[in-house]
């Protein structure tokens, strides 16, 4: 698990890092909230429209530090970060559409 952890902080500091060439969307789940199976098909829908920017999707009960660091207060939570910046932040549902337009 210890590894798993590290992994994953890695591998966000390494995508914020590569928001310069690559931006980043980082959707903030839970497994036990009713929004989950919808956030993984929209971020899956999101990919595929919009193949230049990269989408993590990030458990907050397996991941309570990354939970901290972007002061996630709700689930789901959107976040989209371009040349390191965060651009927007929703702690609500989103469809398809609202990301695209707001990407």
């Amino acid at each position: 698990m210890i590894n798993q952890r590290f992994n994953i902080s890695n591998h966000i500091k390494i995508s914020l890092r590569d928001s310069d060439s690559t931006p980043l969307m980082m959707i903030f789940v839970a497994s036990w909230s009713p929004f989950s199976e919808a956030v993984n098909t929209i971020a899956q829908k999101v990919k595929f429209v919009r193949n230049d920017i990269k989408v993590m999707i990030i458990d907050v009960d397996r991941y309570p530090e990354e939970k901290k660091s972007f002061s996630i207060r709700s689930v789901p939570t959107f976040i989209f970060i371009k040349n390191q910046e965060i651009k927007f932040k929703r702690e609500k549902m989103m469809s398809k559409k609202e990301i695209l337009q707001l990407i």
